[in-house]
């Protein structure tokens, strides 16, 4: 029941989309005091979770990489990883808490599903999930995915470019969204490590657009 420490080198080896078994993941600083605060905690939770889920911790001002795909604006950040999604950890910080969300607690916890979210850009836009490949291998038409974070900027400002884009090439390209962040292992799968990412799946080959993010630029590609 220790906690385990992670790093760039581990972590996916490790952690394995939470496929095997949930992680409880804490991004810290050494210098925080609210991190400071919750070590004893932590140490606890690992030994009571022992056998269920695994606890570790991740010094995020030197595994400054790791935190960044994990989007940690703040310390501590506390992620369950379990079945290939993320659940971040937004309650008190008391042992309890931290244990129930862990137990199970995060299921109920998590972000409406996307069905219920608006798409990405609006209507015409076609929301991505799980099924992906099969979608993608499916359509008749080319497809245009943009790739995004809800917490990145660049993303947002991008949104009404993508809805407009949709309306506009809606006969001739299906223009797509996935939730990066929500299904980070397709993400993975596809290479993206910046947001946002385009690519346009036509035939059966995928090219990578690296121009403007305007409309008449999108379209052209």
């Amino acid at each position: 029941g220790e906690v385990q420490v992670l790093t760039a080198s581990n972590f996916s080896t490790s952690v394995r989309e939470g496929m095997e078994q949930p992680w409880f993941v804490e991004f810290y600083s050494p210098h925080c005091g609210h991190c400071k605060r919750l070590a004893s905690v932590w140490e606890q939770l690992a030994k009571q979770l022992e056998g269920k889920v695994a606890v570790a911790k991740v010094d995020a001002t030197y595994e400054e990489s790791l935190a960044d795909e994990w989007d940690v604006t703040g310390y501590p950040t506390l992620v369950l990883v379990a079945g290939g999604k993320r659940y971040d950890f937004r309650g008190g910080r008391s042992l309890e808490a931290l244990k129930s969300f862990a137990l199970g607690g995060y299921l109920q916890s998590q972000e409406p599903s996307t069905e219920s979210s608006p798409a990405f850009g609006g209507e015409h836009v076609l929301s991505l999930s799980g099924d992906m490949e099969e979608v993608v291998r499916s359509s008749a038409k080319a497809m245009f995915i943009v790739f995004y974070l809800r917490g990145c900027g660049h993303c947002r400002s991008m949104e009404s470019t993508w809805g407009s884009l949709a309306l506009e090439l809606k006969d001739q390209v299906q223009v797509a969204s996935l939730d990066a962040q929500q299904f980070r292992p397709l993400t993975e799968l596809w290479r993206v490590e910046r947001f946002p990412t385009m690519k346009l799946v036509a035939g059966n080959r995928v090219y990578d657009f690296e121009g403007d993010r305007e409309v008449e630029d999108l379209k052209a590609f």
